[in-house]
């Protein structure tokens, strides 16, 4: 029988400053986490066995993320995003699974971008992106 289950109870957090004032992203959407991907070198030499190519493992690159949220103006969300977006500062990103008992996932990092839509027949929406330096 699977384990599997549904994301639904998936929380992101920003914290901001020193002690971090910790805002939840509200009307969160779909949730990718931060993607690590070591980078690689070629460390290939004369006596490198059988001709054959060897590399190295180097440094761990967490990537970006963008969340996906509803717009509410002038919410707590938004005004967030907004400030920290303006600021350049860096802040904490927390993801929190929806398991019972989830340990949170701290990363450190910078919103990148923030983008918002108003569409005339549908949810007004918006993206954070953010890049993430590393782990707390």
């Amino acid at each position: 029988m699977t384990e599997a289950t549904i994301g639904y109870g998936t929380q992101i957090r920003v914290g901001v400053g020193v002690g971090p004032t910790w805002t939840t992203i509200a009307e969160l959407g779909d949730v990718e986490w931060p993607m690590a991907e070591a980078d690689e070198h070629e460390a290939t030499s004369m006596d490198s066995p059988n001709r054959t190519k060897e590399y190295i493992q180097g440094m761990i690159d967490n990537g970006e993320v963008t969340i996906p949220l509803n717009w509410v103006p002038g919410g707590a969300t938004d005004t967030v995003l907004k400030a920290i977006l303006a600021s350049g500062e860096l802040v904490q990103v927390e993801f929190t699974d929806n398991s019972v008992g989830a340990t949170p996932e701290t990363y450190v990092g910078f919103c990148k971008r923030y983008s918002r839509t108003s569409p005339v027949n549908g949810v007004k929406k918006a993206e954070a992106g953010f890049r993430i330096n590393g782990t707390v």
